[in-house]
């Protein structure tokens, strides 16, 4: 945007050429603390504390607010940040061109040093923060004052040690008198005097000094001043100019030690440390090892590389290098900039000026020498290569939140967050073990609330360690509001939000948007399907970006095509949604992620439930289906998306307005094809205390129909009903409304418990009520199933021929329905009424048929179901070996569920088998385990397979 501001006298900021109009004195105090937060977010709070102290008016955060938006009007939008709780500013600022040159004269030889001291010292116009009130801009001019009175004295350093003593005589006398307590000053111009031959001025202006220290603080003279005096008086040589020497000294290279401490509290990690140090242990010396530590902002990556460099160091004896590149934020260090700082640690003064020149010195430097070199928070490649070391001996670590694809030789370390007990075990050396073991279970609700990121574990134990009287449940108890979570992990300079700030204002505007878009869903996963209806774009486009993202670390890929977001990111993403595009693009993202569903099961059950209405419904809802090759394809698609389908209806239920009957019929959907347990439960119950809340009768009803097939195992539904009190509401409501299909599954439903108890007439009579009402509402596929249900109703009775009769019509009948296909329900029915008729081998092509297709769809439950129905009829044809196999696979399969009935008629089976191969022992513990469950949940079975219980021989 080509602004600058002007800190160092007036405040003053230009756009261009153009000096721009600021406002008034408290409007250019915000600026003033915005800009000197070099990036870091201010909270409104922090700003209202600039501004007013301990005062404020009670409009204090909303004239915060006014002065923002006004600065934004001068400035630019984009010139002002917006975070979720405050603001931040970054542009050109004569206080950080002030600090750079002061930094980079510390290790320069003294002709540079002065030179961009003097350079330093002609940025300021007079007094900082001139004409600003209040006691912060008083504390920083303080400080900025301080800043220019220790650049004085570095800059007369420099003139002694240049032999120009004449010369700062002159300024010194001006600084000596202004600021006559200021033992340093003093030193420097007692040496200038001595120097210029006034050795009396120098002994005398001791004693004034000596003076003005007693006067204002009662002290005397430091032992260094003391010694200085001495020596003047005594005429020391020590004391004279170093005249230049005519033959060239021998040079003596500097060896640096500049790794930062390492971390007393470091936790986990030990797989990654074992194998970075092991690697430089073993390979530095023959060759240049690279290793390059990515992740997101505050998953531990300089305090990785710091451990390892430590653990390390002794292998690099010529010195250890430490820069950070500041590749995070907005103003990257540029690499000949790096090269100069990383020169003037290795003693190299005079310095060329083409990056490439600068890199060529560099290299020869380090020829020859043992050194390491820690490149902390890298930009790109393009930033890290040029400071490469060119030969062996050396060794680089380098940190970036950017994977740095590219770097030829580094080897990789993606750093992902901390395990669950790595977590706890950090807070607890952050915090104490004692008070973290006093509270476990709250430590793991904590460090989950964090998402196992140290960043926000550290933030989080600092909290607690500086309020002893609060207990981990307290503050987990506050960051239970996603919406406030990330405001509330920020201690002192340390916020998780300003780190993610960081990485996100780099992105373009179209990954900024996919980084905030992919975060809407709560769900777990995404695939780049999904990725391409949240972003509206194609899923190669939507795929190209979410790479990026991975690259960048704001996104992970646990596998190909497959996308998840760290839960914190996402609360920062979903923020940063609702700030810029407002609640209508979390909406809009939402429904096209909805309708992305009802295409892809009115595809599913097209192929999954042949002649089911539903997949025109949900086609007619999302405007297309998606098409599948075939009922493997059907399954994966299932597999990858069940979860996430959930977790989206339970998103568009708390949507105001959404089509709750719309929902439920995708959950019906759902239901056809596949058996969720708990979760799908779960996400029903949602919606029935939705539509009761609105008065839905209509939802109502069709959610406790689905609530009633889901507990038809005899379970009990999270309201506490069976499946026959569901089936009643769900008749009672739907006809209320004159909703015949929903009436019709729901007598169909009461009829299936009714067979379950071994009642017949009552379900005969349920199954004839259903088949009316689903002729008159169209359910050619219910009249179906029905009539497939009376099938195995009259087999219950003994009408063996009528009980064949309508199982066949039923099969036929769904044979036109769905066009010539069939789902795993009609050929296992017809299956099971063979069977029950002595019809085994027609029984069994038709049950393994019914495996078939349920196997290749992945539905489970009707896998299963129909293994545990084979494994009957191949005890019935003598093939027991065969059974038990079958058996145990249904019974597996049913207890990842768990369908309690469907296990105990697997274990009844079991038993059979057992019992047939004359393992009684086995046999005799299968079906005592298969009563017990009948028995619990109150079912007839158990006394038939009681009888099989008697039957065993006593002994065996």
């Amino acid at each position: 945007m080509d602004l600058r501001f002007e800190l160092l006298g007036p405040v003053r900021g230009w756009r261009g050429d153009t000096e721009l109009d600021l406002g008034s004195p408290q409007q250019r105090l915000t600026l003033a603390a915005l800009l000197l937060a070099e990036g870091r977010m201010l909270s409104v709070q922090q700003l209202v504390d600039v501004l007013w102290a301990d005062a404020p008016p009670q409009t204090a955060a909303s004239t915060v607010r006014n002065y923002v938006s006004r600065l934004r009007g001068v400035l630019g939008q984009a010139a002002v940040r917006s975070m979720r709780s405050g603001y931040s500013c970054t542009a050109a600022l004569d206080v950080r061109e002030f600090a750079a040159l002061a930094s980079g004269a510390r290790n320069a030889p003294p002709a540079e040093a002065r030179d961009l001291l003097e350079r330093a010292l002609r940025l300021w116009r007079g007094e900082p923060l001139s004409g600003l009130p209040g006691a912060w801009a008083q504390a920083q001019r303080s400080r900025l004052v301080e800043m220019r009175l220790s650049a004085f004295e570095a800059r007369a350093e420099c003139d002694l040690a240049l032999g120009r003593h004449h010369e700062s005589v002159a300024e010194l006398t001006s600084l000596v008198s202004r600021h006559p307590a200021r033992e340093r000053l003093c030193r420097l111009l007692m040496l200038a005097l001595y120097r210029s031959g006034r050795q009396a001025e120098a002994i005398g202006l001791f004693a004034d000094t000596r003076r003005s220290l007693a006067e204002a603080f009662g002290v005397d003279p430091s032992p260094e001043l003391a010694r200085l005096y001495q020596q003047i008086i005594t005429g020391d040589p020590e004391l004279n100019a170093e005249e230049t020497s005519a033959e060239p000294a021998a040079v003596t290279l500097p060896v640096p030690r500049q790794l930062p401490l390492d971390v007393a509290d470091f936790t986990g990690r030990a797989a990654e440390v074992g194998k970075m140090v092991g690697s430089l242990r073993s390979g530095g010396a023959r060759t240049l090892l690279i290793w390059a530590v990515s992740g997101q902002g505050g998953v531990g990556k300089t305090t990785l590389a710091l451990r390892v460099a430590h653990a390390v160091k002794d292998l690099f004896p010529d010195g250890q290098l430490f820069l950070d590149l500041q590749g995070a934020g907005p103003d990257p260090m540029p690499p000949a900039t790096a090269l100069g700082v990383l020169m003037r640690s290795l003693g190299q003064g005079d310095l060329p000026d083409g990056l490439a020149e600068r890199a060529a010195l560099y290299r020869s430097l380090l020829a020859d020498r043992r050194v390491l070199v820690v490149l902390d928070n890298a930009r790109d490649v393009a930033q890290l290569t040029p400071l490469l070391p060119g030969s062996a001996g050396c060794a680089v670590l380098a940190t970036s939140r950017a994977k740095p694809a590219g770097l030829d030789g580094a080897l990789q370390m993606g750093l992902d967050v901390l395990s669950a007990d790595e977590s706890i075990r950090l807070l607890g050396a952050i915090l104490g073990q004692e008070r973290v073991a006093a509270e476990r279970d709250s430590a793991l609700e904590l460090v989950t609330a964090c998402g196992f990121l140290p960043l926000a574990i550290r933030i989080a134990a600092a909290r607690l360690a500086t309020r002893p009287t609060w207990t981990l449940a307290q503050l987990t108890a506050r960051l239970a509001d996603e919406r406030r979570r990330l405001a509330r992990l920020r201690v002192g300079d340390l916020a998780v939000e300003v780190s993610f700030s960081l990485s996100y204002e780099q992105l373009r505007p179209e990954l900024a948007r996919a980084f905030r878009l992919l975060a809407v869903p709560d769900a777990a996963e995404l695939t780049a399907a999904m990725a391409a209806r949240l972003l509206d774009l194609a899923e190669s486009e939507a795929e190209e970006l979410g790479e990026e993202l991975v690259d960048l670390s704001l996104l992970q890929s646990p596998m190909i095509g497959r996308y998840r977001q760290h839960d914190l990111l996402k609360c920062f993403a979903r923020a940063r949604l609702e700030e810029e595009e407002g609640d209508g693009a979390t909406r809009a993202a939402l429904l096209r992620l909805h309708r992305y569903f009802e295409a892809g099961m009115a595809g599913a059950l097209r192929l999954g439930s042949p002649g089911n209405p539903l997949a025109d419904r949900l086609e007619q809802q999302a405007g297309e289906a998606i098409g599948f090759e075939d009922l493997a394809d059907v399954g994966v698609w299932l597999d990858d998306t069940s979860d996430s389908l959930l977790s989206c209806v339970g998103q568009v239920i708390e949507l105001p307005g959404s089509d709750l009957y719309e929902l439920a019929r995708l959950m019906n959907a759902l239901g056809e094809l596949r058996t969720l347990g708990r979760p799908y439960v779960e996400r029903l119950r949602q919606l029935l205390a939705a539509a009761t809340g609105r008065g839905d009768r209509a939802s109502e009803s069709y959610v406790h129909l689905m609530l009633g097939l889901e507990h038809m195992d005899g379970s009990r539904s999270p309201l506490g009903l069976d499946a026959d009190e569901h089936g009643r509401l769900a008749v009672e409501l739907a006809g209320a409304v004159g909703d015949l299909g929903v009436q019709a599954y729901a007598w169909a439903l009461l009829g299936y418990q009714a067979g379950f108890r071994h009642d017949n007439a009552t379900a005969a009579e349920c199954f004839e009520r259903g088949m009316t009402l689903a002729r008159a509402a169209g359910e050619r596929r219910l009249e179906a199933a029905m009539l497939a249900r009376m099938g195995t109703t009259w087999s219950a009775t003994g009408r063996t021929e009528a009980a064949l009769a309508a199982a066949r019509r039923a099969f036929d009948l769904q044979i036109e329905i769905g066009d010539g296909k069939v789902e795993p329900i009609t050929p296992y029915i017809l299956g099971f009424v063979l069977a029950r008729a002595g019809e085994h081998e027609e029984a069994l092509e038709h049950l393994e048929a019914a495996l078939g297709l349920a196997t290749a769809l992945g539905y489970l439950f009707w896998t299963a179901t129909a293994q545990i129905a084979i494994a009957r009829v191949r005890t019935a044809l003598g093939r027991p070996e065969e059974a038990l196999t079958y058996a145990e696979a249904g019974l597996a399969g049913l207890a990842t569920y768990p369908n309690e009935r469907g296990m105990a008629e697997a274990l009844t089976e079991i038993g059979r088998a057992l019992s047939a191969l004359g393992r009684y022992g086995r046999a005799r513990a299968a079906l005592t385990s298969a009563i017990e469950i009948f028995e619990r949940l109150g079912v007839a079975e158990a006394y038939d397979t009681g009888q099989l219980l008697d039957a065993l021989p006593t002994r065996g």
